[in-house]
């Protein structure tokens, strides 16, 4: 993630006072999905972040706009059907303002490299209402369908006007079956895991509930180094002989790497993640373990790693 440098002055014109009470302050221009912010101070003698370890963990501030996406499933097993009886991926869209928004040229996509993959038909959405599309790649069925599925395992989701710009964005790591990903406050909140509440108002209460204990098939244990240069080492560990798949995907959720696809003894592995040799640029990164045991045990768990030049 690429972090702009902002000044920030003591002047009483960048809501922060008044001019010379110690009081410092920055006018930044708000875009979609959240804004990501530290603080970096210095002086002649040392300099300090806010967080610590900025620009690696980070504030964040919603950002909501007019329509946004307000929540979405990417692994709907039995939560709710579309008009024609099938179990698929859905998105739901809400307006928060008091009046009707026209999306007729709006643009929804999973791929930041083709922003115009799917443009809605002249729909409108009305003031305080929620709208379904569903992502299924079934345009031909009753209903608003996407002609673009979301993938369980991660990606990015954006939402733009007809002139291309953004409106709204989501990017999304590994999901559990029939359980959403949506808004808290409803419209206007920070994205969380919780049960579905689809075409309905998301619910504070509504919490995803803590699976029963049970061993973990697998876990990745470390990163090391991360950040890396070059390349870092993940490690991981098993607690029975299975089937592993070791996936590494970009911020956007797409595919960078597969490093390692077949089955494996019970115990610690490790397997090395060469940014240089993927050609991976600096940036974000997610590493996703998944194993299922002979036995049908499964399991999948993700670590954050982060590229640096």
């Amino acid at each position: 993630m690429r972090f702009d440098m902002l000044p920030m002055f003591d002047d009483g014109q960048h809501g922060d006072g008044q001019a010379g009470d110690g009081l410092y302050g920055v006018q930044v221009r708000m875009h979609a999905g959240e804004l990501n912010w530290f603080v970096h101070a210095e002086n002649a003698d040392a300099a300090a972040f806010l967080p610590e370890r900025a620009e690696y963990e980070f504030f964040t501030v919603p950002v909501a706009g007019t329509v946004v996406i307000n929540e979405l499933m990417a692994w709907n097993v039995r939560t709710v059907r579309d008009p024609s009886g099938e179990y698929d991926d859905w998105i739901e869209l809400y307006n928060n303002s008091s009046s009707p928004v026209s999306l007729d040229g709006f643009l929804l996509t999973d791929d930041t490299l083709d922003i115009v993959r799917w443009d809605f038909p002249d729909i409108t959405i009305a003031p305080k209402s929620h709208l379904i599309v569903w992502a299924d790649g079934d345009t031909w069925q009753p209903g608003l369908h996407a002609n673009f599925s979301l993938n369980s395992a991660g990606e990015v989701l954006l939402l733009s006007d007809p002139d291309g710009r953004p409106v709204d964005r989501v990017v999304f790591g590994p999901q559990s079956p029939d359980i959403s990903l949506g808004r808290y406050p409803d419209g206007v909140g920070a994205f969380r895991l919780m049960n579905p509440t689809w075409r309905a108002a998301n619910d504070s209460g509504v919490a995803v509930t803590e699976p029963e204990s049970r061993p973990l098939l697998c876990w990745l244990e470390s990163a090391c180094p991360n950040p890396f240069s070059g390349s870092t080492v993940l490690s991981y560990s098993l607690s029975a002989p299975a089937w592993v798949s070791l996936r590494v995907y970009d911020a956007s959720g797409r595919l960078t790497t597969c490093l390692l696809d077949d089955y494996q003894t019970a115990g610690r592995h490790c397997v090395r993640f060469s940014a240089r040799e993927t050609g991976a640029p600096a940036g974000i990164y997610f590493a996703h373990l998944a194993a299922n045991s002979p036995g049908g045990n499964g399991g999948e768990c993700m670590k954050l790693v982060v590229a640096k030049e």
